[in-house]
């Protein structure tokens, strides 16, 4: 597998990816020298560790494409009716990916919110609101994210949509989530790979 076809998770090695995805003693068992970070999730994904390819790959990719991810996937394996809580939080994170500035960014938290923190369609809204900027309200002082909470929200977002309709389905949609992360890590929109069907 050639990585510089996956252009946009190329930026960190799988080893330092790793220590931040905090993977464990099996994934990491799988991690060779010189390896590229798509052919590393490539290993997981052949093993079954698919929660710790999820985790590579949202840490890999860039913050906007890591919520475009978590917005496609949560809509492919839950297909949140129009106008819902759960679709209002994914249009919030999918109007950020488009507008990434703040004035985009803070109406993620109200979105997530209002879609619950136990959802998949609220960690993908908080995904975005994690990006960058101050956690905090307005006009008080800032409060600002760890660089890694954006990841992790996407990482929970995939986990979650993994589990619907049909928990014994997760690993089909976590190989599908993997496809469409890899999608977009060539410059696609993950919406089209191969097996995924429209709702």
């Amino acid at each position: 597998m050639d990585g510089t076809e996956f252009y946009k998770i190329e930026g960190l090695p799988p080893p330092e990816l790793a220590l931040r995805a905090q993977l464990d003693g099996v994934a990491l068992a799988l991690l060779k020298p010189e390896q590229t970070v798509a052919a590393f999730v490539a290993s997981l994904a052949a093993t079954g560790q698919f929660q710790s390819a999820v985790a590579v790959l949202a840490h890999a990719l860039p913050k906007r494409e890591a919520v475009w991810w978590s917005c496609v996937a949560v809509r492919h394996a839950t297909a949140p009716s129009p106008g819902s809580d759960a679709d209002t939080a994914l249009v919030a994170a999918e109007t950020w990916v488009f507008h990434p500035d703040e004035a985009h960014r803070r109406p993620t938290r109200q979105a997530a919110a209002r879609a619950g923190f136990q959802s998949a369609a609220g960690w993908a809204a908080l995904a975005a609101f994690w990006s960058g900027g101050s956690m905090a309200p307005p006009d008080t002082p800032e409060v600002l994210p760890d660089d890694d909470l954006t990841a992790r929200a996407v990482a929970g977002a995939t986990a979650l949509a993994a589990l619907r309709p049909d928990p014994d389905q997760t690993a089909a949609a976590y190989s599908a989530f993997v496809d469409m992360a890899l999608d977009i890590a060539r410059g696609g929109d993950g919406r089209n790979v191969e097996g995924q069907t429209e709702h």
